[in-house]
């Protein structure tokens, strides 16, 4: 799966250029899991995750030596993380059911390279980059109900731990840093749907 997923990009001569250009975060998610029915009414499950992220962020850079002509530096870094997962089912009757799950956070240790262009001399060129970065934890509840024959209707809600998400701090092989405030906020999700089977 694809658990996490954001991209913006903005234009190099936008306003808030030295703070962000492009910003890119993809990840993948292995996760063999296992399940058990310990009885007709009840099922849980478990799973590890081995889950690859890459990030590519880039931002413009003012030039004291050329103020009309901006710099520029993009970040590209990928890296492996780990993690687990739990989940389980209740069955009242065939026609209803719930069932909860936890994501735990992820720590992910990512390396790569910062490339600066059309800045300062001496400033130019490739060094290497590291960060440290925790993707959030979650834990989710959902139920089912089977109307008629025909009609069912499900919700969830998921709540996300996105306040774990502090800063964004950069290290590079030249011995400089970067380091920016996020202080993100926890979000919840809320979900309805019906079914219909048509025969």
């Amino acid at each position: 799966t694809a658990p996490f997923a954001v991209s913006t990009s903005y234009s190099k001569g936008w306003v808030g250029r030295y703070h962000a250009v492009d910003s890119d975060l993809k990840t993948v998610d292995i996760n063999p899991s296992i399940a058990y029915r310990v009885n007709d009414n009840l099922s849980i499950g478990g799973g590890v995750s081995a889950q690859y992220v890459d990030a590519t962020l880039s931002q413009a850079l003012f030039n004291p030596l050329s103020p009309t002509r901006d710099g520029y530096a993009e970040v590209t870094a990928d890296g492996w993380g780990f993690g687990y997962n739990l989940g389980a089912t209740y069955e009242f009757d065939p026609d209803t059911r719930v069932g909860f799950s936890y994501r735990s956070r992820i720590k992910h240790s990512v390396d790569g390279d910062r490339t600066i262009s059309d800045y300062i001399p001496g400033r130019n060129g490739e060094v290497g980059a590291k960060a440290k970065v925790t993707l959030p934890d979650w834990l989710a509840l959902a139920a089912y109900r089977r109307i008629t024959d025909q009609w069912a209707v499900m919700g969830s809600v998921r709540w996300t731990n996105w306040s774990v998400f502090k800063e964004l701090k950069l290290d590079f092989a030249d011995g400089t840093q970067s380091v920016t405030e996020e202080n993100w906020e926890d979000s919840w999700s809320f979900n309805i749907g019906v079914s219909y089977d048509y025969n």
